[in-house]
């Protein structure tokens, strides 16, 4: 029996100019339901496999969000109409919902497709709130802003240069936002630094925090331990991407 769930490109969009969204087409074998969070491994033939967060799916479609990092991303973000991949997984711990929650949501650069997931599930239990909070370098690398405000989040964006919204890091907005306004979680995906600021601020204020990490992923099943983090010997696959505190440990 195959590992890998079949799929052919039906649209590549460039959101920015080093991002786009990837969408595939059920060819055989559809994948099983992600949660938000998880993340699977994207196989090119000939070029190589490369882990990503599931943005959007359905029982025929699986949608990216993919960075050009070089190596296999850099192919990903070329990708033409019909080319066929294969997918395997999910993978790993991904984000926890819970109804009756008021969620404060940090997403740094293209750290934005878990939490967009977590933001299109959740709103489907009771009595929950989102607040999405994206930040860049600039105007031009902001994407999807739409999408979380059709799920019912309140938006509010940073720029490192303040060519659009707060002037600062998403991080200095977390805090000024968290200082007016009570939350009962923290959850952020971005850059490793961002993540360790996030899980300092959710402490001083008491929230309950989860942060998606990133590592280099090879098997995706503990195997390997090319994603471990050296100083608690935790592994990004099976112990991730998503933690409730430091995996490195403060």
């Amino acid at each position: 029996m195959s590992w890998y769930s079949y799929y052919h490109v039906k649209d590549n969009t460039r959101l920015t100019p080093t991002i786009t969204l990837l969408e595939l087409e059920l060819l055989k074998n559809a994948l099983a339901p992600a949660d938000a969070g998880q993340f699977v491994m994207v196989y090119l033939p000939s070029v190589g496999e490369v882990p990503l967060s599931v943005y959007f799916q359905t029982k025929n479609t699986l949608k990216f969000i993919v960075e050009d990092f070089g190596g296999v991303s850099s192919e990903m973000v070329r990708l033409k109409r019909g080319v066929r991949v294969g997918v395997r997984g999910p993978y790993g711990k991904g984000f926890t919902k819970k109804a009756n929650t008021k969620y404060l949501l940090v997403a740094g650069g293209s750290g934005a497709p878990p939490l967009l997931n977590f933001l299109r599930q959740v709103s489907l239990l009771p009595e929950t709130e989102c607040v999405y909070l994206l930040g860049a370098k600039s105007v031009n690398e902001l994407f999807l802003l739409d999408e979380p405000l059709e799920s019912g989040a309140r938006v509010f964006v940073s720029t490192d240069d303040g060519t659009r919204g707060f002037k600062g890091f998403v991080t200095q907005l977390a805090r000024s936002i968290l200082e007016r306004e009570k939350f009962d979680a923290l959850y952020a995906c971005g850059p490793e630094q961002m993540l360790l600021e996030c899980f300092r601020i959710a402490r001083q204020f008491g929230v309950t925090y989860e942060g998606s990490f990133v590592r280099d992923v090879r098997c995706a099943v503990g195997a390997c331990t090319l994603c471990v983090f050296e100083k608690t010997g935790k592994l990004l696959c099976t112990d991730g991407p998503v933690f409730r505190e430091v995996p490195e440990g403060e």
